[in-house]
């Protein structure tokens, strides 16, 4: 299960070095603090309660330690004609504002390059007083990614207290990874999850689901699990999608794998949320389903085109297994 993403670099404290339900938090769509670089989300073991959201080697998830930190500084922006000239540079040019996992790394990699492109303005307009709880977001990201996790997570507490559902994620990450201040406290991380996907937040609202799945904090609660999942699933998420579907395919989170009121397995309903999931950008869905198409007892019909479209996608992605596959 992986899937619950995470800011920039930080302390070693990536989702391997956690259980599974810090990992499947993580990698479902948490993003722990890091510039979601190497942030891949790989299923992650059920059984093991210690395992991306951030998997890797596909799917990017949480991890709350970057390979490089950002750099102190870059070329000045150029000016902006806006009554806040720092504000509209730092919005402009930083990456959108998300607590959610990348797709994959080509979407890591832009997110990366879109930071340290607004560190600048991004740094300059969080000083302002009437800096947007968006600005703040985007602040913590690059203080993270220079492994000033103090000025992060204070950036972080402000944007929440502004009423930005990412904030509330991101704090929930840093509380789950213990990357805030005190270290680890799933209590706390907990609510700002609660506070998050009440908000309307599909990443909180995929790490909570995950937190539900493992037990993790909260009771184990399969229908609370899937509830949070197909609503953060409907508002688009890839890895909610992606998760859904695999409770759907094979009763993933669920006890005996089958729950007849959930109506899990439901092979046709996995096969939709797979093809939203990949069709969304997220290359493991992309490969996995494909893999799905040409497996016998996977109970999907076989789709020999469907699967080297799949397949095609997943490697020009740059997933070596696909790539394999296709005998390349």
């Amino acid at each position: 299960m992986p899937e619950p993403t995470a800011p920039v670099a930080q302390p070693e404290a990536t989702p391997e070095a956690q259980d599974v339900a810090s990992q499947d938090a993580t990698a479902a769509g948490t993003a722990a603090p890091q510039v979601q670089e190497d942030v891949a989300a790989d299923p992650v073991p059920e059984e093991t309660v210690t395992e991306q959201a951030g998997g890797a080697g596909t799917e990017p998830g949480v991890t709350v330690a970057a390979s490089e930190p950002l750099p102190e500084s870059v070329p000045d922006a150029a000016p902006d004609s806006g009554p806040d000239p720092a504000i509209a540079a730092c919005l402009s040019t930083g990456p959108t504002v998300t607590a959610g996992v990348p797709t994959g790394k080509a979407e890591a990699a832009a997110r990366r390059a879109a930071l340290i492109a607004a560190i600048k303005p991004c740094t300059k307009a969080a000083a302002l007083d009437n800096a947007p709880a968006e600005v703040l977001f985007l602040a913590s990201e690059i203080a993270q990614g220079k492994r000033d996790v103090a000025t992060a997570y204070a950036l972080l507490e402000r944007a929440a207290a502004m009423g930005l559902a990412a904030a509330e994620t991101r704090l929930g990450d840093y509380h789950l990874f213990g990357v805030a201040p005190g270290g680890e406290d799933v209590e706390k991380a907990i609510a700002h999850f609660k506070t998050a996907a009440q908000m309307g937040d599909p990443a909180g609202m995929t790490t909570l689901a995950l937190m539900y799945r493992v037990g993790k904090g909260v009771p184990r609660d399969p229908a609370r699990m899937v509830a949070l999942l197909q609503k953060a699933a409907d508002a688009g998420y890839h890895f909610a999608q992606y998760r859904l579907a695999q409770t759907y395919l094979n009763g993933d989170g669920i006890a005996g794998r089958r729950d007849d009121i959930l109506g899990s397995p439901d092979p046709a309903k996995a096969v939709q949320l797979y093809k939203a999931a990949a069709e969304a950008g997220n290359i493991t869905a992309a490969f996995e389903l494909a893999t799905l198409y040409s497996d016998p007892k996977s109970g999907l019909p076989q789709d020999p085109a469907e699967r080297a479209r799949l397949t095609l996608m997943a490697s020009r992605a740059g997933m070596i297994e696909a790539t394999a596959a296709m005998g390349m």
